[in-house]
Protein backbone atom coordinates (compact mmCIF):
# COMPACT_ATOMS: atom_id res chain seq x y z
CA UNK A 1 0.00 0.00 0.00
CA UNK A 2 2.83 2.35 0.90
CA UNK A 3 4.56 1.43 -2.37
CA UNK A 4 1.44 2.34 -4.37
CA UNK A 5 1.13 5.68 -2.57
CA UNK A 6 4.80 6.50 -3.14
CA UNK A 7 4.31 5.86 -6.86
CA UNK A 8 1.78 8.73 -6.95
CA UNK A 9 4.33 11.18 -5.51
CA UNK A 10 7.05 12.97 -7.45
CA UNK A 11 10.64 13.43 -6.32
CA UNK A 12 9.66 16.31 -4.02
CA UNK A 13 6.89 14.29 -2.37
CA UNK A 14 3.98 16.13 -4.09
CA UNK A 15 0.94 14.10 -5.16
CA UNK A 16 -0.50 14.17 -8.68
CA UNK A 17 -3.65 16.00 -7.51
CA UNK A 18 -1.58 18.66 -5.80
CA UNK A 19 0.56 19.15 -8.91
CA UNK A 20 -2.56 19.55 -11.06
CA UNK A 21 -4.09 22.06 -8.63
CA UNK A 22 -0.87 24.12 -8.53
CA UNK A 23 -0.66 24.17 -12.32
CA UNK A 24 -4.31 25.31 -12.54
CA UNK A 25 -3.78 28.02 -9.91
CA UNK A 26 -0.66 29.35 -11.63
CA UNK A 27 -2.34 29.32 -15.04
CA UNK A 28 -5.46 31.11 -13.79
CA UNK A 29 -3.33 33.73 -12.05
CA UNK A 30 -1.51 34.48 -15.31
CA UNK A 31 -4.65 34.51 -17.46
CA UNK A 32 -6.90 36.38 -15.02
CA UNK A 33 -4.50 39.00 -13.71
CA UNK A 34 -5.03 41.07 -16.85
CA UNK A 35 -8.22 42.07 -18.61
CA UNK A 36 -6.62 41.10 -21.92
CA UNK A 37 -3.43 39.06 -21.37
CA UNK A 38 -0.52 39.64 -23.74
CA UNK A 39 0.40 36.92 -26.23
CA UNK A 40 3.32 35.78 -24.08
CA UNK A 41 1.17 35.67 -20.93
CA UNK A 42 -1.52 33.78 -22.81
CA UNK A 43 1.00 31.22 -24.16
CA UNK A 44 2.48 30.71 -20.68
CA UNK A 45 -0.96 30.22 -19.14
CA UNK A 46 -2.07 27.77 -21.85
CA UNK A 47 1.24 25.87 -21.48
CA UNK A 48 0.52 25.30 -17.80
CA UNK A 49 -3.04 24.21 -18.59
CA UNK A 50 -1.76 21.78 -21.21
CA UNK A 51 0.58 20.25 -18.65
CA UNK A 52 -2.32 19.84 -16.21
CA UNK A 53 -4.46 18.34 -18.99
CA UNK A 54 -1.78 15.75 -19.79
CA UNK A 55 -1.89 14.76 -16.14
CA UNK A 56 -5.61 14.02 -16.60
CA UNK A 57 -7.31 17.28 -15.52
CA UNK A 58 -10.75 17.76 -17.08
CA UNK A 59 -10.91 21.29 -15.60
CA UNK A 60 -7.78 22.14 -17.58
CA UNK A 61 -9.45 20.96 -20.80
CA UNK A 62 -12.42 23.22 -20.05
CA UNK A 63 -10.20 26.21 -19.28
CA UNK A 64 -8.22 25.72 -22.52
CA UNK A 65 -11.44 25.59 -24.53
CA UNK A 66 -12.93 28.59 -22.72
CA UNK A 67 -9.85 30.79 -23.26
CA UNK A 68 -9.69 29.99 -26.97
CA UNK A 69 -13.43 30.73 -27.35
CA UNK A 70 -13.25 34.40 -26.32
CA UNK A 71 -14.10 36.42 -29.48
CA UNK A 72 -12.39 39.60 -30.65
CA UNK A 73 -9.00 38.56 -29.29
CA UNK A 74 -5.81 37.61 -31.16
CA UNK A 75 -5.76 34.10 -29.73
CA UNK A 76 -9.40 33.32 -30.67
CA UNK A 77 -9.59 29.86 -32.29
CA UNK A 78 -13.02 28.26 -32.25
CA UNK A 79 -11.80 24.92 -33.63
CA UNK A 80 -9.34 24.47 -30.77
CA UNK A 81 -12.01 25.69 -28.32
CA UNK A 82 -14.57 23.14 -29.55
CA UNK A 83 -11.99 20.34 -29.43
CA UNK A 84 -11.14 20.82 -25.76
CA UNK A 85 -14.67 21.75 -24.67
CA UNK A 86 -15.88 18.52 -26.27
CA UNK A 87 -13.29 16.53 -24.30
CA UNK A 88 -14.47 18.15 -21.06
CA UNK A 89 -18.16 17.80 -21.97
CA UNK A 90 -17.77 14.09 -22.70
CA UNK A 91 -16.42 13.78 -19.17
CA UNK A 92 -19.67 15.41 -17.91
CA UNK A 93 -18.09 18.74 -16.98
CA UNK A 94 -21.22 20.96 -16.44
CA UNK A 95 -19.71 24.28 -17.48
CA UNK A 96 -18.12 22.73 -20.56
CA UNK A 97 -21.46 21.22 -21.55
CA UNK A 98 -23.21 24.58 -21.23
CA UNK A 99 -20.44 26.44 -23.06
CA UNK A 100 -20.38 23.96 -25.94
CA UNK A 101 -24.18 23.83 -26.14
CA UNK A 102 -24.26 27.64 -26.25
CA UNK A 103 -21.85 27.58 -29.20
CA UNK A 104 -23.95 25.01 -31.07
CA UNK A 105 -27.15 26.94 -30.37
CA UNK A 106 -25.80 30.35 -31.45
CA UNK A 107 -24.09 29.12 -34.63
CA UNK A 108 -26.30 29.81 -37.65
CA UNK A 109 -25.57 27.75 -40.77
CA UNK A 110 -27.17 25.15 -43.02
CA UNK A 111 -26.67 22.49 -40.35
CA UNK A 112 -28.26 24.44 -37.52
CA UNK A 113 -30.80 21.72 -36.75
CA UNK A 114 -27.95 19.18 -36.39
CA UNK A 115 -26.07 21.53 -34.07
CA UNK A 116 -29.19 22.05 -31.97
CA UNK A 117 -29.62 18.29 -31.73
CA UNK A 118 -26.05 18.02 -30.45
CA UNK A 119 -26.66 20.82 -27.97
CA UNK A 120 -29.82 19.14 -26.67
CA UNK A 121 -28.03 15.80 -26.31
CA UNK A 122 -25.29 17.49 -24.29
CA UNK A 123 -27.72 19.40 -22.08
CA UNK A 124 -29.66 16.22 -21.32
CA UNK A 125 -26.57 15.05 -19.41
CA UNK A 126 -27.19 17.77 -16.82
CA UNK A 127 -29.95 16.39 -14.60
CA UNK A 128 -29.81 19.27 -12.14
CA UNK A 129 -32.74 21.56 -13.01
CA UNK A 130 -31.19 24.35 -10.94
CA UNK A 131 -28.54 24.85 -13.64
CA UNK A 132 -30.26 27.94 -15.00
CA UNK A 133 -28.19 28.42 -18.15
CA UNK A 134 -28.65 24.78 -19.17
CA UNK A 135 -32.41 25.03 -18.61
CA UNK A 136 -32.59 28.29 -20.54
CA UNK A 137 -30.76 26.82 -23.54
CA UNK A 138 -32.99 23.74 -23.55
CA UNK A 139 -36.07 25.94 -23.46
CA UNK A 140 -34.83 28.05 -26.36
CA UNK A 141 -33.97 24.95 -28.42
CA UNK A 142 -37.43 23.54 -27.80
CA UNK A 143 -38.93 26.84 -28.93
CA UNK A 144 -37.09 26.57 -32.25
CA UNK A 145 -39.06 23.39 -32.86
CA UNK A 146 -36.40 21.83 -35.07
CA UNK A 147 -34.09 19.78 -32.88
CA UNK A 148 -36.33 16.79 -32.17
CA UNK A 149 -39.78 15.45 -32.95
CA UNK A 150 -40.67 15.88 -29.29
CA UNK A 151 -40.04 19.63 -29.32
CA UNK A 152 -43.14 21.41 -28.06
CA UNK A 153 -44.22 24.46 -26.13
CA UNK A 154 -44.76 22.52 -22.88
CA UNK A 155 -41.12 21.43 -22.77
CA UNK A 156 -40.01 24.97 -23.60
CA UNK A 157 -42.15 26.52 -20.86
CA UNK A 158 -41.01 23.91 -18.33
CA UNK A 159 -37.31 24.53 -19.00
CA UNK A 160 -37.63 28.30 -19.19
CA UNK A 161 -39.63 28.28 -15.94
CA UNK A 162 -36.88 26.29 -14.22
CA UNK A 163 -34.32 28.83 -15.42
CA UNK A 164 -36.50 31.79 -14.42
CA UNK A 165 -37.11 30.31 -10.96
CA UNK A 166 -33.34 30.22 -10.53
CA UNK A 167 -33.12 33.93 -11.43
CA UNK A 168 -32.14 33.71 -15.08
CA UNK A 169 -33.24 37.15 -16.31
CA UNK A 170 -33.32 36.29 -20.02
CA UNK A 171 -35.63 33.36 -19.23
CA UNK A 172 -37.95 35.68 -17.28
CA UNK A 173 -38.08 38.07 -20.22
CA UNK A 174 -38.64 35.28 -22.75
CA UNK A 175 -41.55 33.92 -20.73
CA UNK A 176 -42.96 37.42 -20.40
CA UNK A 177 -42.91 37.99 -24.16
CA UNK A 178 -44.30 34.50 -24.85
CA UNK A 179 -47.31 35.11 -22.61
CA UNK A 180 -47.68 38.70 -23.79
CA UNK A 181 -47.72 37.94 -27.52
CA UNK A 182 -48.79 34.30 -27.55
CA UNK A 183 -47.39 31.75 -29.98
CA UNK A 184 -48.78 30.07 -33.07
CA UNK A 185 -45.94 28.63 -35.15
CA UNK A 186 -45.86 25.79 -37.63
CA UNK A 187 -42.83 23.59 -36.87
CA UNK A 188 -43.09 20.73 -39.35
CA UNK A 189 -44.43 19.65 -42.72
CA UNK A 190 -47.62 18.27 -41.21
CA UNK A 191 -50.38 20.84 -40.87
CA UNK A 192 -50.95 19.67 -37.28
CA UNK A 193 -47.33 20.28 -36.23
CA UNK A 194 -48.02 23.61 -34.56
CA UNK A 195 -46.72 25.13 -31.34
CA UNK A 196 -49.52 27.16 -29.81
CA UNK A 197 -49.61 29.27 -26.66
CA UNK A 198 -52.56 31.45 -25.71
CA UNK A 199 -51.90 35.04 -24.64
CA UNK A 200 -51.98 35.45 -20.87
CA UNK A 201 -51.40 39.06 -19.72
CA UNK A 202 -51.42 38.11 -16.02
CA UNK A 203 -48.60 35.56 -16.50
CA UNK A 204 -46.69 38.01 -18.68
CA UNK A 205 -46.91 40.65 -15.97
CA UNK A 206 -45.57 38.23 -13.35
CA UNK A 207 -42.49 37.39 -15.41
CA UNK A 208 -41.83 41.01 -16.41
CA UNK A 209 -42.16 42.02 -12.76
CA UNK A 210 -39.62 39.37 -11.77
CA UNK A 211 -37.17 40.61 -14.43
CA UNK A 212 -37.80 44.20 -13.31
CA UNK A 213 -37.07 43.30 -9.69
CA UNK A 214 -33.84 41.64 -10.85
CA UNK A 215 -32.75 44.97 -12.36
CA UNK A 216 -33.52 44.34 -16.04
CA UNK A 217 -34.23 47.61 -17.87
CA UNK A 218 -36.31 45.73 -20.46
CA UNK A 219 -38.32 44.04 -17.71
CA UNK A 220 -38.89 47.37 -15.96
CA UNK A 221 -40.06 49.01 -19.20
CA UNK A 222 -42.40 46.16 -20.20
CA UNK A 223 -43.91 45.92 -16.71
CA UNK A 224 -44.39 49.71 -16.61
CA UNK A 225 -46.22 49.60 -19.96
CA UNK A 226 -48.61 46.98 -18.59
CA UNK A 227 -49.20 49.15 -15.52
CA UNK A 228 -49.90 52.19 -17.69
CA UNK A 229 -52.42 50.30 -19.82
CA UNK A 230 -53.89 48.21 -17.01
CA UNK A 231 -53.21 45.00 -18.93
CA UNK A 232 -52.54 41.96 -16.77
CA UNK A 233 -52.27 44.12 -13.65
CA UNK A 234 -54.35 46.82 -12.01
CA UNK A 235 -53.68 50.12 -13.73
CA UNK A 236 -51.36 52.31 -11.69
CA UNK A 237 -49.52 55.37 -12.98
CA UNK A 238 -47.56 55.64 -9.74
CA UNK A 239 -46.08 52.15 -10.01
CA UNK A 240 -45.44 52.74 -13.71
CA UNK A 241 -43.60 55.96 -12.93
CA UNK A 242 -41.15 54.18 -10.64
CA UNK A 243 -40.38 51.33 -13.03
CA UNK A 244 -40.00 53.70 -15.99
CA UNK A 245 -37.64 55.85 -13.96
CA UNK A 246 -35.54 52.81 -13.04
CA UNK A 247 -35.31 51.68 -16.68
CA UNK A 248 -34.61 55.22 -17.92
CA UNK A 249 -31.67 55.52 -15.58
CA UNK A 250 -30.21 52.45 -17.32
CA UNK A 251 -30.36 54.32 -20.66
CA UNK A 252 -33.45 52.55 -21.97
CA UNK A 253 -34.60 54.95 -24.69
CA UNK A 254 -38.24 53.88 -24.88
CA UNK A 255 -38.58 54.08 -21.09
CA UNK A 256 -37.12 57.59 -21.15
CA UNK A 257 -39.71 58.63 -23.72
CA UNK A 258 -42.62 57.10 -21.77
CA UNK A 259 -41.31 58.83 -18.65
CA UNK A 260 -41.29 62.14 -20.50
CA UNK A 261 -44.94 61.63 -21.49
CA UNK A 262 -45.83 60.76 -17.90
CA UNK A 263 -44.19 63.92 -16.57
CA UNK A 264 -46.23 66.03 -19.00
CA UNK A 265 -49.53 64.18 -18.54
CA UNK A 266 -50.47 65.40 -15.06
CA UNK A 267 -51.84 61.96 -14.20
CA UNK A 268 -50.06 61.64 -10.85
CA UNK A 269 -48.62 65.11 -10.23
CA UNK A 270 -48.93 68.56 -11.83
CA UNK A 271 -47.67 68.83 -15.41
CA UNK A 272 -43.89 69.21 -15.45
CA UNK A 273 -43.05 70.25 -19.01
CA UNK A 274 -39.44 71.12 -18.24
CA UNK A 275 -38.53 67.68 -16.95
CA UNK A 276 -40.58 66.08 -19.72
CA UNK A 277 -38.63 68.07 -22.30
CA UNK A 278 -35.27 66.99 -20.82
CA UNK A 279 -36.23 63.30 -20.75
CA UNK A 280 -37.55 63.46 -24.31
CA UNK A 281 -34.25 64.95 -25.51
CA UNK A 282 -32.28 62.30 -23.65
CA UNK A 283 -34.42 59.52 -25.14
CA UNK A 284 -33.43 60.73 -28.61
CA UNK A 285 -29.80 59.96 -27.76
CA UNK A 286 -30.52 56.32 -26.91
CA UNK A 287 -33.49 55.34 -29.06
CA UNK A 288 -34.59 57.84 -31.67
CA UNK A 289 -38.22 57.60 -32.68
CA UNK A 290 -40.25 59.83 -34.98
CA UNK A 291 -42.90 60.01 -32.28
CA UNK A 292 -40.28 61.41 -29.87
CA UNK A 293 -39.50 64.21 -32.28
CA UNK A 294 -43.19 65.12 -32.60
CA UNK A 295 -43.56 65.06 -28.82
CA UNK A 296 -40.59 67.41 -28.37
CA UNK A 297 -42.08 69.85 -30.87
CA UNK A 298 -45.41 69.74 -29.03
CA UNK A 299 -43.69 70.75 -25.77
CA UNK A 300 -41.85 73.79 -27.16
CA UNK A 301 -44.93 76.09 -27.27
CA UNK A 302 -45.39 75.44 -23.54
CA UNK A 303 -41.87 76.70 -22.75
CA UNK A 304 -40.14 80.04 -23.29
CA UNK A 305 -37.26 80.30 -25.77
CA UNK A 306 -34.85 80.83 -22.88
CA UNK A 307 -36.18 77.69 -21.12
CA UNK A 308 -35.84 75.63 -24.30
CA UNK A 309 -32.19 76.58 -24.81
CA UNK A 310 -31.37 76.11 -21.13
CA UNK A 311 -33.04 72.69 -21.02
CA UNK A 312 -31.20 71.57 -24.17
CA UNK A 313 -27.89 72.33 -22.43
CA UNK A 314 -29.01 70.40 -19.35
CA UNK A 315 -30.15 67.41 -21.42
CA UNK A 316 -26.79 67.27 -23.19
CA UNK A 317 -25.01 67.42 -19.84
CA UNK A 318 -27.25 64.79 -18.24
CA UNK A 319 -27.42 62.21 -21.00
CA UNK A 320 -24.09 60.60 -20.09
CA UNK A 321 -24.60 60.61 -16.33
CA UNK A 322 -28.24 59.52 -16.42
CA UNK A 323 -28.87 59.64 -13.36
CA UNK A 324 -27.32 60.93 -10.09
CA UNK A 325 -29.51 61.19 -7.03
CA UNK A 326 -29.29 64.12 -4.69
CA UNK A 327 -28.87 67.01 -7.13
CA UNK A 328 -31.41 69.65 -6.21
CA UNK A 329 -31.53 71.91 -9.28
CA UNK A 330 -33.95 69.71 -11.27
CA UNK A 331 -36.36 66.85 -10.49
CA UNK A 332 -34.65 64.84 -13.25
CA UNK A 333 -31.83 63.98 -10.88
CA UNK A 334 -33.95 63.25 -7.84
CA UNK A 335 -34.86 59.78 -6.64
CA UNK A 336 -38.55 58.96 -7.28
CA UNK A 337 -39.48 58.94 -3.58
CA UNK A 338 -38.07 62.46 -3.17
CA UNK A 339 -39.88 63.71 -6.26
CA UNK A 340 -43.16 62.17 -5.13
CA UNK A 341 -42.82 63.74 -1.70
CA UNK A 342 -42.69 67.16 -3.34
CA UNK A 343 -45.02 66.81 -6.31
CA UNK A 344 -47.40 63.84 -6.07
CA UNK A 345 -51.12 64.39 -5.45
CA UNK A 346 -50.93 61.76 -2.73
CA UNK A 347 -49.95 62.57 0.82
CA UNK A 348 -48.25 59.23 1.53
CA UNK A 349 -45.00 58.58 -0.35
CA UNK A 350 -43.17 56.06 1.84
CA UNK A 351 -41.10 53.33 0.20
CA UNK A 352 -42.69 49.91 0.36
CA UNK A 353 -42.05 46.58 -1.35
CA UNK A 354 -44.01 45.32 -4.32
CA UNK A 355 -45.26 41.74 -4.13
CA UNK A 356 -42.64 39.37 -5.56
CA UNK A 357 -43.14 36.09 -7.37
CA UNK A 358 -39.66 34.59 -7.67
CA UNK A 359 -37.95 35.84 -4.53
CA UNK A 360 -38.52 38.04 -1.51
CA UNK A 361 -36.17 40.72 -2.85
CA UNK A 362 -38.29 43.22 -4.75
CA UNK A 363 -37.96 46.74 -6.00
CA UNK A 364 -38.92 49.56 -3.60
CA UNK A 365 -41.73 51.68 -4.98
CA UNK A 366 -43.65 54.72 -3.75
CA UNK A 367 -46.59 53.72 -1.58
CA UNK A 368 -49.70 53.44 -3.74
CA UNK A 369 -52.87 51.36 -3.52
CA UNK A 370 -52.97 49.02 -6.52
CA UNK A 371 -56.32 50.44 -7.56
CA UNK A 372 -56.28 54.11 -8.61
CA UNK A 373 -59.87 54.36 -7.33
CA UNK A 374 -58.39 54.64 -3.81
CA UNK A 375 -57.21 58.24 -4.30
CA UNK A 376 -58.96 60.80 -2.11
CA UNK A 377 -59.84 64.00 -3.95
CA UNK A 378 -60.85 65.79 -0.72
CA UNK A 379 -64.06 67.29 -2.19
CA UNK A 380 -67.05 67.69 0.12
CA UNK A 381 -70.55 66.54 -0.89
CA UNK A 382 -73.58 67.01 1.32
CA UNK A 383 -75.99 65.12 -0.96
CA UNK A 384 -75.25 62.87 -3.94
CA UNK A 385 -78.21 64.40 -5.79
CA UNK A 386 -76.42 67.76 -5.79
CA UNK A 387 -73.37 66.36 -7.59
CA UNK A 388 -72.68 67.05 -11.27
CA UNK A 389 -70.02 64.91 -12.91
CA UNK A 390 -68.53 66.08 -16.22
CA UNK A 391 -66.38 63.59 -18.12
CA UNK A 392 -64.26 64.99 -21.00
CA UNK A 393 -63.38 61.90 -23.01
CA UNK A 394 -60.91 63.47 -25.43
CA UNK A 395 -58.93 65.33 -22.73
CA UNK A 396 -59.34 62.46 -20.23
CA UNK A 397 -60.40 64.91 -17.55
CA UNK A 398 -63.18 64.58 -15.00
CA UNK A 399 -64.80 67.54 -13.22
CA UNK A 400 -66.93 67.41 -10.06
CA UNK A 401 -69.36 70.27 -9.32
CA UNK A 402 -71.36 70.53 -6.10
CA UNK A 403 -73.02 73.55 -4.46
CA UNK A 404 -70.89 75.98 -6.45
CA UNK A 405 -67.60 74.19 -5.78
CA UNK A 406 -65.69 72.81 -8.75
CA UNK A 407 -62.72 70.42 -8.96
CA UNK A 408 -61.02 68.92 -12.05
CA UNK A 409 -58.75 65.85 -12.13
CA UNK A 410 -57.19 63.52 -14.64
CA UNK A 411 -59.82 60.84 -15.17
CA UNK A 412 -57.51 57.77 -14.86
CA UNK A 413 -56.37 58.91 -11.42
CA UNK A 414 -59.95 58.93 -10.18
CA UNK A 415 -61.64 55.96 -11.85
CA UNK A 416 -60.44 52.81 -13.57
CA UNK A 417 -61.08 52.07 -17.25
CA UNK A 418 -64.22 50.02 -16.58
CA UNK A 419 -65.84 52.79 -14.54
CA UNK A 420 -65.04 55.39 -17.19
CA UNK A 421 -66.60 53.15 -19.83
CA UNK A 422 -69.69 52.89 -17.61
CA UNK A 423 -70.07 56.68 -17.73
CA UNK A 424 -69.95 56.81 -21.54
CA UNK A 425 -72.35 53.86 -21.91
CA UNK A 426 -74.88 55.38 -19.49
CA UNK A 427 -74.66 58.72 -21.29
CA UNK A 428 -75.29 57.06 -24.66
CA UNK A 429 -78.23 55.17 -23.14
CA UNK A 430 -79.92 58.28 -21.78
CA UNK A 431 -78.94 60.90 -24.39
CA UNK A 432 -78.71 58.89 -27.61
CA UNK A 433 -81.30 56.14 -27.03
CA UNK A 434 -78.78 53.31 -27.20
CA UNK A 435 -79.59 49.89 -25.63
CA UNK A 436 -80.10 49.69 -21.89
CA UNK A 437 -77.26 48.51 -19.65
CA UNK A 438 -78.21 44.98 -18.61
CA UNK A 439 -77.88 43.84 -15.02
CA UNK A 440 -76.73 40.31 -15.90
CA UNK A 441 -74.72 41.28 -19.00
CA UNK A 442 -70.94 41.73 -19.24
CA UNK A 443 -70.52 44.14 -22.14
CA UNK A 444 -69.01 47.18 -20.44
CA UNK A 445 -65.68 45.87 -19.16
CA UNK A 446 -62.53 47.04 -20.91
CA UNK A 447 -61.53 44.41 -23.47
CA UNK A 448 -57.85 44.93 -22.63
CA UNK A 449 -58.38 43.87 -19.03
CA UNK A 450 -57.18 40.42 -18.05
CA UNK A 451 -60.24 39.71 -15.88
CA UNK A 452 -63.83 40.09 -17.09
CA UNK A 453 -66.24 42.07 -14.91
CA UNK A 454 -70.02 41.92 -15.21
CA UNK A 455 -72.05 45.13 -15.53
CA UNK A 456 -73.41 44.87 -12.00
CA UNK A 457 -69.86 44.43 -10.65
CA UNK A 458 -68.64 47.51 -12.51
CA UNK A 459 -71.56 49.55 -11.15
CA UNK A 460 -70.64 48.36 -7.67
CA UNK A 461 -66.98 49.32 -8.33
CA UNK A 462 -68.05 52.82 -9.40
CA UNK A 463 -70.25 53.34 -6.33
CA UNK A 464 -67.47 52.14 -4.04
CA UNK A 465 -64.96 54.48 -5.73
CA UNK A 466 -67.16 57.58 -5.36
CA UNK A 467 -68.02 56.76 -1.75
CA UNK A 468 -64.32 56.45 -0.99
CA UNK A 469 -63.42 59.63 -2.88
CA UNK A 470 -66.03 61.72 -1.12
CA UNK A 471 -66.06 59.81 2.19
CA UNK A 472 -69.74 58.98 1.90
CA UNK A 473 -71.63 56.34 3.82
CA UNK A 474 -72.37 52.87 2.44
CA UNK A 475 -76.04 53.74 2.11
CA UNK A 476 -75.23 56.32 -0.61
CA UNK A 477 -75.72 54.92 -4.13
CA UNK A 478 -74.48 57.13 -7.00
CA UNK A 479 -75.77 54.49 -9.44
CA UNK A 480 -78.84 52.44 -8.47
CA UNK A 481 -80.61 49.47 -10.03
CA UNK A 482 -84.36 49.94 -10.28
CA UNK A 483 -86.72 46.97 -10.47
CA UNK A 484 -86.15 43.22 -10.13
CA UNK A 485 -84.86 40.37 -12.24
CA UNK A 486 -83.95 40.87 -15.90
CA UNK A 487 -86.08 44.02 -16.13
CA UNK A 488 -83.79 46.00 -13.83
CA UNK A 489 -82.71 49.35 -15.20
CA UNK A 490 -79.84 51.59 -14.14
CA UNK A 491 -80.44 55.03 -12.71
CA UNK A 492 -77.88 57.74 -11.82
CA UNK A 493 -78.64 59.71 -8.64
CA UNK A 494 -76.27 62.47 -9.81
CA UNK A 495 -76.15 64.60 -12.96
CA UNK A 496 -73.87 63.15 -15.61
CA UNK A 497 -72.46 65.07 -18.57
CA UNK A 498 -70.13 63.45 -21.07
CA UNK A 499 -68.34 65.51 -23.73
CA UNK A 500 -66.60 63.68 -26.55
Amino acid sequence: MAAERSAELDDSGVSKEERIQKLLDDAMKILNDYTIPSDSDFDNGISLLMEAFKLGSIEAAYQIGWNYSIPNESHYDIDVAVKYLTIAAEADHPRAIVKLATYYFNTEDTEQHIREQRALSLLDKIKDTSNRQAQYLKGMIYLNGMATIDCNIKNAIRCLSNAAYNKHVDAMLKLGFLYKDGLNVRVGYDINDVMYLKKNPCEAAKHFHAAASAGSATGQYEYAKMLLDGIGVTQSYVYAFYYLWSAAKQKHGKAQFELAKLYSSGYIFPEDYKTAYIWALISQSFSFQEETNRFIESLKPKLTKHEVSSLQVKAYRYKDIVIKAGTKDTPLLQEPNEYFAKNCYQEDSKAVSAPGIYAKETMPIPSQPQNPDNLNCQFAIDNINNLTLCYYVKDRNITFICNGSKKTYKAPTMLNANCLELLTRYNKQTEHNEPQIGYYAADIYDATSAKERSNRQIVSDFNHALRKHFRLGKEVKPFEWIGKGKTRSLKANFTLKVKY
